[in-house]
């Protein structure tokens, strides 16, 4: 039997990737709202809204504080020069919390492939991101870049 509650957090979770990379901000930040709004309404059962909020507020957290430190070793760099990520990156991964619970649960309890998963895929996205939003890029050394998200987002799975 198909999930419809599952198809509709990978395909939320892909819309508001992808209103934070190509959408000015203001509308990334309307896009994100109105998408998590979906979310608890249509996806997180009444009864775990709660719980769920609590992962998010983590996950954003854990976040904010790779992105700051992604700016501040000069991983990741701004067009503008400013050390600090942009609100939209932030919004990324409030979108990516909202997969945690659902449509990437099977990880939980593999934590090997939890770890590939995120070696592998992290640095795609980036990447990608990278292609289509000019605000931010990686370092001169993009390998390195690429090595570092790679490491440091597989370490916190561990």
């Amino acid at each position: 039997m198909v999930n419809l509650r599952l198809i509709l957090n990978i395909v939320l979770f892909q819309i508001g990737w992808f209103a934070c990379i190509l959408l000015s901000p203001h509308w990334a930040y309307i896009s994100c709202v109105s998408i998590l709004s979906a979310h608890f309404i249509w996806v997180v059962p009444k009864g775990r809204r709660m719980t769920e909020m609590s992962v998010l507020i983590k996950v954003l957290v854990v976040g904010a504080v790779l992105e700051v430190l992604y700016f501040r070793w000069a991983v990741l760099i701004r067009e503008d020069g400013i050390l600090f990520p942009p609100v939209w990156l932030l919004l990324i991964w409030l979108m990516f919390a909202t997969t945690f619970s659902h449509s990437l649960v099977w990880l939980r309890s593999k934590l090997y492939l939890a770890v590939i998963f995120a070696a592998i895929t992290a640095p795609m996205s980036y990447y990608a991101g990278a292609q289509l939003n000019t605000q931010v890029s990686f370092n001169a050394s993009s390998t390195m870049s690429v090595m570092v998200i790679s490491i440091t987002l597989s370490l916190i799975h561990i």
